[in-house]
């Protein structure tokens, strides 16, 4: 469910005053906003759109911050031998039952609106690959054509 609520204040003489608002999904609270009573309905839902789109930005935001941060990895060691599979246009990144779809890079800045094109992680050619779907139907990963997928043959101990 999907419900806009006036949270107050409620001891506001002016009946047709600034109120804040809350958006919520379920019993969620996705964002507040305020909106001048006096205004109308259809300014409010415009601002309550306005106000779940800022804040779904602000969240992209802070991943693409997460995502750029330089984070090192320790080297793994060589799986020699191992059958491994590199990603391509024919070549999807396993053969499992799940679903793959070919697409371009979700990280590169020409998937940004503009405000957010020079944080993205990826500038210059736009790569391309598979993005994994679940059963919803909604992308869940993304692996770009080159990648070198080697069977993880390690034990490890318990």
């Amino acid at each position: 469910m999907i419900a806009i609520v006036n949270v107050g204040p409620h001891d506001d003489p002016d009946k047709l005053g600034v109120r804040t608002y809350e958006v919520r999904i379920n019993a969620n609270v996705v964002c507040t906003f305020k909106h001048r009573r006096a205004d109308g309905l259809g300014m409010c839902l415009l601002k309550a759109s306005k106000a779940v789109e800022r804040q779904k930005w602000e969240q992209a935001s802070r991943i693409l911050d997460i995502a750029n941060e330089k984070v090192e990895a320790p080297m793994s060691e060589a799986n020699d031998g191992c059958r491994q599979r590199i990603v391509g246009p024919d070549v999807p990144p396993t053969d499992d039952v799940g679903r793959w779809e070919r697409g371009k890079s979700p990280w590169h800045a020409d998937a940004f609106p503009d405000v957010f094109k020079a944080r993205a992680p990826e500038q210059g050619d736009r790569k391309e690959g598979w993005f994994k779907i679940d059963w919803c139907g909604n992308a869940i990963g993304w692996v770009p054509d080159g990648t070198v997928i080697r069977p993880n043959t390690k034990e490890t101990e318990r």
